[in-house]
């Protein structure tokens, strides 16, 4: 990504933290850092969720070189639930686990977890489910990013059609149109 390097050295700058000092804090070695600040590697989705968070500066400032550098920690968390893949990555390393971990437990190949991590591919709604359930997660969340969802109990008492909440699961009619 191109500046990447030079925003992270400007983050590591304002918060006055040495390479090593930044390496003990995330799961990457000094060298890789170094790699990072000289634009001869890109991090990976989570080490850039990790830098964000410990450099405290924005994700999509430190990703993408949008938006302001710094930022409210629960802002920041939030930005890192922009894709499926970013949501996948947060849950993990709010969760402490791996893609190998993971992979075993939904019992799958690490490979299918790490494509799904690296946004190559997405889960099948099956293995959606099972990840929903395993993070205990909403699936309209864990797929679109969406917090707001709509329970079958709720559209009774809102009066919703049943047909008016299929179309809603199908993802053929929005939530907000829903409620209208």
């Amino acid at each position: 990504m191109q500046g990447f390097d030079r925003r992270i050295k400007e983050a590591m700058r304002l918060r006055s933290i040495t390479q090593l000092g930044l390496s003990s804090l995330i799961s990457v070695s000094q060298p890789e850092i170094s790699y990072y600040c000289r634009g001869k590697a890109y991090p990976r989705v989570g080490v850039i969720q990790q830098l964000a968070y410990h450099l405290n500066v924005s994700y999509l400032w430190l990703k993408y070189g949008t938006g302001e550098v710094t930022t409210k920690k629960e802002d920041l968390i939030k930005s890192f639930h922009l894709s499926f893949q970013e949501r996948l990555v947060w849950l993990l390393w709010n969760n402490n686990t791996s893609p190998v971990k993971l992979a075993k437990s939904l019992n799958c190949s690490s490979t299918t977890v790490s494509h799904w991590c690296e946004g190559d591919r997405v889960p099948n709604l099956s293995n959606s489910l099972i990840l929903a359930d395993h993070f205990n997660v909403e699936l309209d969340w864990l797929i679109e990013g969406n917090e707001k969802y709509l329970t079958y109990e709720q559209a009774n008492e809102l009066n919703i059609s049943v047909r008016d909440f299929i179309r809603y699961l199908k993802q053929d009619l929005r939530y907000d149109d829903l409620i209208r």
